[in-house]
């Protein structure tokens, strides 16, 4: 590893000499601005060819290299501005400092860009970037419509996900986000870009596969501001939401208050199947079918107060907390008819569920930036406390049982992250995070007369040390990335005081990327990538969770860490065809299978467990707009190599064929309407069998008023009720099926009103987002 490593920088070093004179300069326009992502293309001066280009970074610097004994010129070109050009001189010294480089704003165009201006997807350093300020985008109902043109990026109501992809990070100016409801509540006029890490680097956690990031217009003038909203959801049951926001900036201070209630409702079922076979005879030997209905309702208060204080350019202090109230109850029916040792028998169960949920996060920030370099520190702490009742009614003569549950956790974190350019073409980032969770937990049943008491007690203690490093740098057509991450982690698990889990692991996560621009249209970049997943404390917990009478659900204290190993190829092209073929290898992937149990010949357990996996995966995307036309469609193809059993004999796989398809037309300069498609082919993965789906969503989006305050959104979502697959299940010597009856088909009515021109510059800071992940449900 120490040879690879000189060896690298000793030819990295050697390729930089070799290039001759670095030039840097920084990108302005008339009233001093920084601009950010103009195009710096270097030229031969004899015949105008192209030499070499970059991209100016976020606070409008750029830095190209020239060859040595060759006359050239940079030229630099930006939607909205007239071209720069500037010839080169020979000078003394390695670096020549080209100073401000003044942008000359087109007028017409800058017209053109705002009426019916093009969007304009920049692949540079492993990052699809998208302008929004000042383009069409500025106009769309809300964040979410944005983010779906980013490449390979599908949203699905408020839930953003990646196409191939799992766990996702979300950052907003820098910082993490876990609630929706810091996302919806931007405004898009309030976005200056966004943009995605289909590979995260090092330095994000080894558990994310990707990050998408927002960052906000900085507002200049003091203001109070404020924005209220409502979203009727009609389906078989009717769901409501309020929110109410409110934005402060005074001098060098700045505040924003926001508070949300959400009443949901909704009412499905089930169809659930399972055989359960003898290995060595392939008889059934038991069998089990429910009808389940459940109608649930969960009500949320969310309240997040942040203020920030920045008493100079290079200095932000700030503070935030954010109360979530939760309070869900669900009431469900099961039929199920049962066949044991050819004696049928048939069971009616009612549950009644009741939870309440009770977070507080707080969180403290601060950063020091400087021209070079930027220092972020981030404390944290998070006390949730969830309480859990569940009577179950086994027959209609029996009386309730009644189980209660109490969960208690206190998480600590600490996160430093620092970086720095290096002799003006190279990147340092470091950085590191401590993690500390506590968690006090019980579960008590009072039933004595059905012999189903019981009263365990349990205390976990889960501690995460990580450090990372890592190295960028562009030159000439070349970028580079490459980074390590070490994480420390140790899990001690007891239950009623006896131990069940004590273990510590030391992981390393390499990562390498390399981008190379073949042409001025064409961009490759390859890379490899290891990924670290840890299980959630409810896949390690032991204790029996209640499903119905013949199905039960139990974590796995002996879970081994997964992790994941990715190589992969992209090609660019013109900046909106993008291709994306990836091979995924992932060792102690958790996968919930169900097994026998010793409770009783009819009784399964779904239980996890660690298996390795492999499998290829390739995406595609194309973006573009035409006119009043805008879409972005993605396309995938998966297919799993490993092939588990059933009875004795390895399941066959089927690859599945995807596409995502967003389409959006202007009809005037206050009304749009869109087209959302989903659909997905039937395929066979891992011992199941997955039905073909597809998901409709019609609606137009109308503001009202010439500044736009008030805004209507209209839209019928899973209009055919076949977004969700059936299934069926084969592996060892169980077989299983659902069939499913979603509430997923409803039609939405959103109203948003602003007051004073709200201006969202909240900075959602949550870089808890782990912690919060790992003890949800």
């Amino acid at each position: 590893m120490k040879r690879f490593l000189l060896s690298f920088s000793l030819y990295i070093f050697g390729v930089i000499v070799s290039f001759g004179q670095k030039y840097f300069g920084l990108l302005k326009d008339k009233q001093g601005e920084k601009l950010p992502y103009i195009s710096v293309v270097l030229k031969n001066s004899e015949d105008s060819s192209f030499v070499s280009g970059t991209v100016s970074d976020e606070n409008g610097s750029f830095t190209i290299r020239k060859p040595q004994h060759q006359k050239c010129y940079l030229l630099f070109s930006g939607i909205g501005y007239y071209d720069h050009k500037i010839s080169l001189e020979e000078q003394q010294g390695d670096s020549v400092n080209i100073g401000n480089i003044i942008m000359e704003p087109d007028e017409k165009q800058l017209k053109e860009v705002v009426v019916t201006g093009k969007r304009r997807v920049i692949f540079q350093n492993g990052e699809y970037k998208l302008a929004v300020s000042g383009s069409s985008l500025e106009k769309l109902p809300d964040v979410y419509s944005i983010l779906s043109f980013l490449p390979f990026v599908t949203v699905n109501d408020d839930k953003v996900s990646m196409v191939g992809k799992g766990k996702i990070l979300i950052l907003i100016n820098g910082r993490e986000v876990n609630n929706s409801l810091e996302i919806s509540s931007l405004k898009p006029s309030q976005i200056k870009e966004v943009s995605v890490v289909p590979h995260a680097s090092s330095a994000y956690g080894s558990e994310y596969d990707a990050a998408i990031k927002i960052k906000t217009v900085k507002e200049l003038k003091d203001y109070v501001s404020s924005q209220v909203k409502h979203k009727s959801i009609f389906a078989r049951r009717y769901s409501d939401s309020q929110t109410a926001d409110v934005n402060i900036k005074s001098g060098k201070w700045k505040s924003y208050l926001s508070y949300t209630f959400k009443d949901s409702r909704s009412k499905e079922s089930a169809t659930n199947r399972y055989n359960i076979y003898d290995s060595n005879s392939k008889e059934v030997t038991a069998s089990n079918m429910s009808e389940n209905s459940a109608t649930d309702r969960g009500r949320q208060h969310g309240i997040i107060f942040n203020t920030s204080f920045e008493p100079s350019t290079n200095n932000l202090f700030d503070i935030q907390y954010i109360l979530n109230i939760d309070r869900t109850t669900d009431f469900s029916k099961d039929i199920e008819s049962s066949v044991t040792s050819h004696q049928k028998t048939e069971m009616s169960t009612v549950q009644d569920d009741q939870d309440k949920e009770v977070m507080h996060n707080v969180e403290a920030r601060y950063v020091h930036t400087t021209q070079n370099s930027n220092m972020d520190i981030n404390l944290g702490y998070i006390n949730s406390l969830t309480k859990d009742r569940n009577s179950v009614k086994l027959t209609s003569s029996s009386p309730f049982a009644d189980l209660n549950g109490r969960n208690r956790y206190e998480a600590y974190t600490f996160k430093l992250d620092y970086s720095k350019t290096i002799c003006r073409i190279l990147r340092l980032q470091a950085g590191m995070k401590h993690s500390y969770i506590v968690n006090n937990g019980s579960s008590i049943s009072d039933n004595t007369k059905e012999q189903f008491d019981y009263n365990n007690k349990t205390q976990l203690r889960d501690y995460v040390g990580a450090s990372y490093a890592s190295l960028s740098g562009q030159i000439k057509r070349l970028y580079f990335n490459g980074g390590v991450r070490l994480e420390y982690s140790y899990n001690h698990y007891e239950e009623d005081d006896n131990n069940v889990l004590r273990k510590n692991s030391l992981n390393m996560f390499p990562s390498l990327e390399f981008e190379y621009q073949l042409f001025p249209s064409l961009v490759i970049s390859m890379g490899y990538e290891v990924k670290g997943y840890r299980p959630k404390f409810q896949d390690i917990s032991p204790l029996m969770r209640y499903i119905n009478a013949h199905l039960y659900e139990q974590g796995n204290a002996s879970l081994s860490h997964m992790i994941l190993h990715n190589p992969y190829l992209t090609l660019v092209y013109k900046n909106k065809i993008s291709l994306d073929f990836n091979y995924y290898h992932k060792h102690d992937y958790t996968m919930y299978v169900f097994q026998s149990s010793s409770m009783g010949d009819n009784i399964i357990v779904n239980r996890p467990i660690n298996i390795n996996v492999d499998y290829l995966d390739f995406r595609a995307s194309y973006s573009d707009k035409f006119g009043l036309f805008r879409f972005a469609y993605n396309g995938n193809f998966h297919y799993d190599m490993t092939r588990l059993p059933f009875l004795g004999v390895k399941n066959n796989n089927k690859a599945m064929f995807a596409g995502n398809f967003v389409n959006q037309f202007d009809v005037t300069n206050h009304v749009m309407l869109f087209c959302n498609l989903n659909i997905a082919s039937a395929y066979k993965s891992l011992g199941s069998s997955f039905k073909a789906v597809y998901g409709l969503t019609l609606g137009t989006y109308m503001t009202f008023f010439k500044d736009r305050r008030l805004t209507l959104i209209i839209s019928g979502n899973d209009l055919f009720r076949k977004s969700l697959p059936n299934n069926s299940t084969y592996i060892y010597n169980i077989e299983s099926s659902r069939t499913l009856s979603p509430d997923s088909r409803n039609v939405t009515i959103s109203l948003r009103y602003n007051i004073n021109k709200f201006k969202m510059s909240f900075k959602k800071n949550n870089s808890n987002d782990e912690e919060e992940s790992r003890i949800s449900k």
